[in-house]
């Protein structure tokens, strides 16, 4: 097949069939005459519109146009052209006179195919001409084919409708960065999807700084029991998920999906995450499938700032030594959660364990065995409790685990179960052969201060340490916070006033 050939019906080869636009005469005859000599079959347009209206009503393999021209432009017209998923593939080549970088950007962002400055058009129109016309071969480009039904008013205001709703939602991706965190983040991108499409399930993932998050929003019927229904939408065990349940739900309801589409979230090359829609009662059409895939295009890069921020607020939370929220992270959710506690009557309590001998292991062993005895309690520590738990390094070797919706008895457990699983844990090769901790456990009164609250508990790990370490003791009552010791809580690093054990 030649450069001026294009497949016919049949698999037959045809004369590439050309549309010229310009305002000009000279200009069209000029652009003619070349293209004529070149093999091409032409036909010509004076103006945007009429070139439009006989696009519409013709079928063209590809369309030269002028930049610059009365009522529609040659970028206007290949807009049109380009939003449209018939004629989508139909390369636009434009001309201009005036060479200048504002108006090569906006023929590249209209999906221009070529951009040719009119003063060189006799020396490189031709060669351009054929290179997009191979390169639309190379895509199985189809003929625009039988003539358009509509008018081109009628295409012009549902291009513009596609247009406007496309940055609108845009627009709406670009407000999802001022997302709280992570969980916000999931959840409003399940709840904009749930705004723009139709489907019976959708699955939100996101990576992240933390553990992967994911998103449910079910539309058809939802088990009670959540984890029912997970495995049926390929959300693994265990995973970190919320549910956004619309429709209707009961103990003995099965998910059904019937077939999936996914779209994913990159930043670059960088998988941030993906879309998921499955259809059951509720289809996901074609037009759901285009606004999906929109949506996920949009996120890459404020999926992208947001994990950055995520990222930048998690390393000044978190202890570098064992990746667990800091101090000051630790002081802010206490208030919080004690605010929580007194204004909705919850149990809350909170733990406090020091590692047992700890300056003798730095004394014998040196302060890298140290830092890793302080690492595998951590890690430990982090396995024991639960995902709404918050875990942090307290300061030394010293953790606080606040617990929400937990009384003392329940607390106690997960304290024994803490101290069990440090105790087995296996020696260090040329470190110390056993590792324990102490742990003090305090509950929330609704009466204290959170200042009080942490002074309890470490009263409580200060009668553990005093009773033969490797223990845990709980705070019965409440005590009243020495004066001396309110500055060690609010973040001073030594204790005063009681005397800890010697050797702690």
């Amino acid at each position: 097949m030649t450069a001026t050939e294009m497949t016919g019906s049949g698999g037959k080869p045809r004369m590439a069939r050309l549309l010229v636009v310009d305002d000009s005469v000279s200009i069209v005859r000029m652009t003619t005459a070349l293209l004529t000599s070149a093999g091409y079959e032409v036909e010509s347009a004076a103006s945007g519109e009429a070139a439009f209206e006989k696009f519409l009503a013709g079928s063209y393999d590809l369309v030269v146009s002028d930049i610059t021209m009365g009522a529609l432009s040659g970028v206007q017209l290949c807009r049109l052209i380009r939003n449209d998923p018939a004629t989508a593939d139909v390369p636009v080549v434009l001309l201009t006179g005036a060479d200048d970088p504002r108006s090569r950007f906006w023929a590249r962002s209209a999906g221009v195919s070529a951009y040719v400055a009119k003063e060189a058009m006799r020396h490189t129109l031709v060669a351009e001409v054929a290179r997009a016309l191979d390169r639309s071969r190379a895509l199985e480009r189809k003929s625009t084919g039988a003539p358009q039904t509509t008018t081109s008013m009628e295409r012009l205001c549902r291009v513009l409708d596609d247009v406007l709703f496309d940055a609108v939602i845009a627009s709406e991706v670009r407000q999802l960065v001022s997302a709280a965190d992570h969980n916000a983040f999931a959840h409003a991108i399940a709840e904009l999807a749930g705004d723009v499409a139709t489907y019976a399930y959708l699955r939100v993932r996101l990576a992240g700084p933390r553990t992967p998050k994911f998103v449910i929003h079910a539309r058809d019927p939802w088990p009670s029991d959540d984890k029912i229904g997970l495995g049926a939408l390929g959300v693994p065990e265990g995973a970190d998920v919320e549910t956004i349940a619309t429709g209707p739900t009961g103990p003995d309801i099965q998910v059904r999906p019937t077939e999936s589409f996914s779209f994913p979230i990159h930043a670059g090359q960088e998988l941030l995450g993906e879309i998921t829609a499955f259809s059951g009662s509720k289809p996901v059409g074609v037009s759901d499938r285009a606004t999906l895939a929109l949506l996920a295009r949009e996120l890459g890069m404020v999926a992208k700032t947001q994990f950055l921020i995520e990222q930048t607020k998690l390393l000044a939370e978190t202890d570098a030594l064992t990746g667990l929220y800091n101090r000051r992270r630790i002081n802010s959710t206490l208030e919080l959660e004690v605010e929580r506690a007194r204004r909705h009557h919850h149990s809350f309590s909170v733990l406090i364990s020091d590692i047992d001998h700890f300056k003798s292991v730095n004394d014998r062993f040196g302060h890298n065995f140290g830092d890793e005895v302080i690492r595998r309690v951590a890690a430990t520590l982090q396995r024991s409790v639960r995902r709404i738990d918050v875990a942090g390094r307290w300061g030394g070797e010293e953790f606080v685990v606040l617990m929400s919706d937990t009384p003392l008895e329940g607390a106690k457990v997960v304290a024994d179960r803490i101290r069990a699983e440090v105790e087995a844990l296996p020696p260090l090769e040329g470190g110390p052969d056993r590792i324990t901790v102490s742990i003090g456990v305090a509950m929330y009164d609704e009466k204290g201060t959170p200042i009080e609250l942490i002074e309890r508990a470490d009263h409580a790990l200060y009668l553990a340490k005093g009773g033969g370490r490797n223990r845990v003791e709980l705070a019965l009552e409440k005590r009243q916070t020495p004066p001396d010791k309110v500055g060690a809580v609010q973040g001073q690093p030594e204790r005063k006033g009681e005397a800890a054990p010697p050797n702690r």
